[in-house]
């Protein structure tokens, strides 16, 4: 069969959605099937997708979208997407980062309005904060499809309850962590607290503003914990100021963005993510394979794998109290630390044998046969 794979990661190297789509295009490649991918120049750049072109992936840049007259005219006419359109896939997944990112960027909109084909939306994030802008187009859109993907049985009941809507076709496939270890890292030198968060630089969405409020109320400054903080975005300027502005000095670190995500978590005991919207993180994932206790916030599919005192902690909102109330308990625990991020290992282990490549490759022909 010959699949379309369309990522909207747009200005940046690498996201989560592209480790999901990528693993699938392996599969399917190993399976004798043809896929195209359409990339912003950005993915294509990184140099992540080299191993796939060898196995014979097809890719089709995109240049940065521009919100023109000029632009969507071009787009209309002399489209980057008709070298894509050109394969002729039988079955396009279009990997949005939310419900909404068909319409975030009108060229694939476009794409979508006249591709003929099935298409199956793999919806790899959402929140009840997004606001719905037309429920009745989305309903529509949704609808037409040839089914929809989430990662979190939460972000499926949430479009939903927005829509008030039963989709007519959707299925869940959870999230994996991208290796598999077959025992937790090394624990590391227990003499400090090393902390560690690996998110995007979005300090909304990805929560860094609640992290550092928390580790800035009473009582942490008395206490031995240093943070590194792992990612690239546009909010890096002002998460550097807001960890001045706290007074943190060289206890918080920045690093910029990394490929290889063993080193992080050799050198930390505990990952935290203080998130406002998530599906199931795979920073999330990836720290409990190595065997990494987590302190995050009840978003997404969170709390199904996050066992509060037994594989990490939970905050209940993404507030600066609550995340530092869960940053409390962990902290209270931090003698079974290390027994947590065994717990946490095992449980990395179950999700990585339910092999979510599989099944969205199987619901990608099941899409192509109706």
């Amino acid at each position: 069969m010959r699949f379309g794979v369309i990522s909207t990661t747009k200005g940046l190297p690498w996201a989560a959605p592209d480790e999901v789509w990528s693993r699938f295009a392996a599969l399917a490649l190993e399976r004798g099937h043809e896929v195209v991918a359409t990339v912003d120049r950005a993915v294509h750049a990184s140099g992540r997708l080299r191993s796939l072109q060898a196995m014979g992936l097809r890719i089709v840049v995109r240049r940065p979208f521009r919100p023109t007259k000029l632009y969507l005219l071009k787009e209309r006419f002399f489209s980057e997407l008709h070298a894509f359109e050109a394969f002729a896939p039988e079955v396009v997944l279009f990997n949005g980062g939310s419900i909404l990112d068909a319409g975030h960027q009108p060229n694939l909109a476009l794409f979508c309005s006249r591709f003929r084909g099935r298409l199956v939306f793999v919806c790899h994030g959402h929140s009840e904060e997004y606001a719905i802008p037309d429920r009745a187009g989305l309903r529509d859109f949704l609808g037409g499809t040839a089914g929809v993907v989430f990662v979190a049985e939460e972000n499926r009941r949430t479009v939903e309850a927005q829509l008030a809507f039963a989709l007519p076709r959707s299925w869940v496939i959870p999230n994996a962590p991208s290796f598999l270890l077959d025992d937790p890292l090394p624990w590391p030198d227990p003499s400090a607290a090393r902390f560690a968060c690996v998110a995007r630089l979005d300090a909304h969405w990805k929560g860094h503003d609640v992290l550092l409020r928390a580790l800035a109320q009473p009582g942490w400054s008395a206490r031995d914990w240093s943070l590194d903080l792992y990612g690239r975005g546009g909010d890096e300027s002002h998460i550097r100021e807001l960890a001045r502005h706290f007074g943190f000095g060289e206890r918080v670190r920045m690093h910029g963005h990394v490929d290889d995500i063993l080193p992080v978590w050799q050198n930390a005991h505990v990952c935290l993510l203080a998130s406002r919207a998530e599906s199931l993180s795979l920073a999330v994932l990836e720290a409990m394979m190595c065997g990494r206790p987590v302190v995050t916030t009840d978003v997404g599919d969170h709390r199904r794998v996050v066992e509060d005192g037994v594989t990490g902690f939970v905050a209940e909102a993404a507030t600066a109290f609550s995340f530092g109330r869960a940053l409390e308990r962990a902290w209270a625990a931090r003698e079974r630390w290390r027994d947590i991020g065994q717990a946490a290992h095992a449980t990395a282990v179950k999700l990585h044998a339910a092999a979510p490549a599989e099944r969205l490759l199987q619901c990608a022909l099941e899409a192509g046969l109706r």
